[in-house]
Parts: C-alpha cells; sequence; structure tokens
C-alpha cells in the first residue's frame, strides 16, 4: 500500500517513472542525487554522506560509519551512474551550492578526495536530507506522483531485483538489509505472479 498521509509503505515506481523523476530536476545536486539513488539502491543518507575517495573505478563503497547496519558494504558501479558521476564531477560540481556566489566568478576547480559529493551550506558539511526531501516532494508534486518518498526509489530497486529473479541472498548484499525477514518486508509482492496465484485457485 503506497503511503498517504504519511501511512502505509513508500509507493514503488516503475523504471519509466523513476526515468522521468531524474529527468525532471534541473542540472544540480539534487539532479544527481536521485540519479545515485536511481542506480544504487542505497538509503538516501549513505547517498548524501558519500565522499569523492568513496567512488571506486567500478563500485561505490558504503562506509560503515554511515550505514544503518553500521557494516561496510560495496556496491557495483552502474555505467551509466557512472557515466553521470564523471560529468558531475568534471563540468557540474564545482558551481554548487550556489548560495550568492556569481556563477560567472566561480572557481573551477576539481573536488579533493575528502569532498562531499554533494555539498551542504557550511564548510565541510554535506547536503541535508530535508533539503533534498523538500526537492523532490515538489518534482513529485509537478509529474503527479502520489504515495513517493526518498524510500521509493530503494524500494523500486530492490522490487524490481527481486522481479528479475535475482535470488534475494544476492540482493541482500546490495541493499545492506540485516536478514532476508527484513528485506522481505521492503520489497513488493509481483502482480503478475499474485494473479497466477489467484488463478489456481476454485475449480
Amino acid at each position: 500500500m503506497p503511503k498517504d498521509q504519511r501511512f502505509g509503505q513508500a509507493a514503488i515506481l516503475p523504471p519509466e517513472q523513476l526515468q522521468d523523476l531524474c529527468n525532471s530536476f534541473p542540472v544540480g545536486q539534487h539532479k544527481y542525487i536521485s540519479l545515485v539513488l536511481a542506480f544504487s539502491g542505497a538509503r538516501v543518507s549513505e547517498v548524501l554522506a558519500l565522499q569523492w575517495r568513496d567512488i571506486k573505478d567500478d563500485y561505490i563503497l558504503f562506509k560503515s560509519i554511515n550505514t544503518k547496519t553500521k557494516k561496510t558494504r560495496n556496491v557495483n558501479l552502474h555505467p551509466k551512474l557512472k557515466s553521470h558521476l564523471k560529468d558531475w564531477k568534471e563540468k557540474y560540481w564545482y558551481q554548487f551550492p550556489m548560495l550568492n556566489q556569481n556563477k560567472r566568478n566561480l572557481e573551477r576547480r576539481a573536488p579533493t578526495p575528502d569532498c562531499f559529493l554533494f555539498r551542504g551550506r557550511y564548510k565541510n558539511t554535506h547536503l541535508t536530507r530535508q533539503a533534498y526531501d523538500k526537492q523532490l516532494r515538489a518534482q513529485l508534486d509537478y509529474l503527479l506522483i502520489e504515495g513517493a518518498t526518498t524510500h521509493s526509489y530503494r524500494r523500486s530497486n530492490l522490487t524490481a531485483a527481486k522481479d528479475a529473479g535475482i535470488a534475494l541472498s544476492d540482493i541482500m548484499q546490495i541493499s545492506g538489509h540485516s536478514s532476508l525477514d527484513a528485506l522481505n518486508k521492503y520489497l513488493a509482492p509481483n502482480e503478475k505472479e499474485m494473479k497466477k496465484v489467484v488463478g489456481a485457485f476454485g475449480f
């Protein structure tokens, strides 16, 4: 059941809706946060805490200090996300957050390994969850998507992986859930399979 008035679970979005959501953001921090969420299956708090040193050549390192389970995990870097992050790092990162700066006077510089991917308003801080959530809600309203939250990215990704036939034990290694029971509570049932179940009823 999708969220309604803060009750229920976050809505699960099909791939085309996730794509529309990511594309709806203007170029900037919120757009690239959305892309990382859409291609990593990570929690929003984990994504916001990423530093450039955590982006490896073929995987993303989510450090234990930033994960809900307090366990470090590696998530393979999706080729599309790798390309998006390259653009973010080389073309746009230095411009954000704009604050009161004139875009023409910004110094074009590359981030150092200890820089956050998504910087906050103050030195050595990252963008807050509240700031991203506010912009996300605006985009969801614009697209007339109901019941979705920051959790929708994660639920959508993990459910899609389950529906693709990927073993739950393998999904759990990526999701970082502490048990299969915890993961199962996160996943939505496959509507096609549920119809097959009901189709087998009766006489």
